[in-house]
């Protein structure tokens, strides 16, 4: 059984993972030990990366999307938080679970 599908199309890659312990620990191992200031901060710098240059990246657990980065991300409140229009939070709680 695989532990996550990827789908990428030109400017989107889509990661959904099967269980939400494979991609907390996928992320885990990309931020590293940081505070979840430092991680939001590497996260921002990295969307808004993406931002400009046109490509977004989208993480699901199993189907049901929790984070949009990038060009296509529409923040909501979240740009309160994240101070930037390239974060997308979809499901807050899931994405807690994951980051903390």
């Amino acid at each position: 059984m695989a532990a996550f599908k990827l789908n990428a199309t030109e400017n989107t890659v889509d990661i959904d993972a099967v269980s939400q312990d494979f991609l907390k620990d996928l992320i885990s191992d990309l931020m590293g030990r940081k505070s979840f200031r430092e991680q939001l901060e590497q996260l921002k710098t990295i969307a808004e990366d993406l931002k400009q240059e046109g490509l977004t990246i989208t993480f699901s657990i199993e189907g049901d999307r929790v984070l949009l980065i990038g060009k296509d991300a529409k923040p909501k409140l979240a740009n309160i938080v994240t101070r930037t229009k390239a974060i997308e939070i979809r499901n807050l709680r899931k994405l807690m679970k994951l980051l903390l």
